[in-house]
């Protein structure tokens, strides 16, 4: 893929774990001119990349460089300090938030299908079991962006107006049951 103008690629790794299933097998990208970090999915034979989604809520300015641990863990550092190496040092690390860490106890007895991911205009969650609960829309910095009830063996939620991007979904059932689903929206 090229850009034009640059958007100033920084650093750049293969995602092969487990603890983001919607980035496996793909790769992302940390720029520093554009401020954004990317998810390129690969296609099946993984010679070319199928497009270019842009991670909602990593929103820290310049990005230098991407690390992902032996654990799955994605680390950002930032490039935003003067370079002249005066006044203030305000670079840091950042860990991408991954939400099904977030443990409510409970034995989980849920299943559910999710379809389509990637999704444009209609995500829908289908249960094997009738539901009753809450549902939340995370981005990656942990930031809820819709969240409503659950009634039901299905769930639709309108993903139109959203931008491109990496989100959770998030299904909290009465009963202390999770189940956390990763999707990616593209337009």
């Amino acid at each position: 893929m090229a850009w034009t103008p640059t958007i100033a690629v920084a650093g750049i790794d293969y995602y092969a774990q487990t603890m983001f299933p919607a980035f496996q097998g793909g790769l992302l990208m940390a720029t520093l001119k554009d401020e954004h970090l990317y998810l390129l999915p690969l296609n099946g034979n993984k010679d070319s990349i199928t497009s270019a989604v842009v991670v909602s809520g990593v929103s820290y300015g310049r990005l230098r460089d991407i690390c992902i641990s032996p654990s799955g863990r994605i680390y950002i550092s930032t490039s935003n300090s003067n370079a002249a190496g005066t006044g203030a040092f305000i670079d840091k690390i950042v860990e991408v938030y991954d939400p099904s860490g977030v443990g409510i106890g409970g034995t989980n007895k849920l299943q559910a299908r999710f379809y389509p991911n990637p999704v444009q205009e209609t995500l829908t969650a289908t249960f094997t079991d009738n539901v009753t609960g809450h549902f939340t829309v995370l981005d990656l910095a942990g930031r809820a962006m819709l969240h409503g009830p659950v009634q039901g063996k299905q769930l639709q939620l309108a993903t139109g107006n959203f931008p491109e991007a990496v989100y959770y979904l998030r299904i909290l059932t009465d009963d202390g049951q999770q189940i956390v689903q990763a999707f990616i929206k593209t337009d």
